[in-house]
């Protein structure tokens, strides 16, 4: 899977996961996962090529209880893993 694919499907699944991502420009500050008045978000920084967003949003995604709950791509899941 390309990386545009691969940022595409993480994007896609946090969505599933319960998060609003938001797609940003934050001048290289890189984005995460926050919580703002009860909503998970995801800011996803625009201004970082697409390989380092996929990294933020991976890292962001780690850990995430409800990742065990889902099927996911087992080429995600390796990048979920290692981020």
């Amino acid at each position: 899977m390309r990386t545009l694919e691969l940022l595409d499907y993480l994007i896609e699944l946090a969505r599933r996961l319960g998060y609003e991502v938001r797609e940003e420009w934050l001048d290289g500050a890189g984005g995460g996962a926050c919580e703002l008045k009860g909503t998970r978000v995801l800011f996803v920084d625009q201004s970082l090529p697409p390989s380092e967003r996929l990294e933020h949003v991976a890292r962001s995604l780690r850990g995430s209880p409800s990742l065990e709950t889902i099927y996911v791509l087992p080429e995600a899941r390796s990048l979920l893993d290692a981020a």
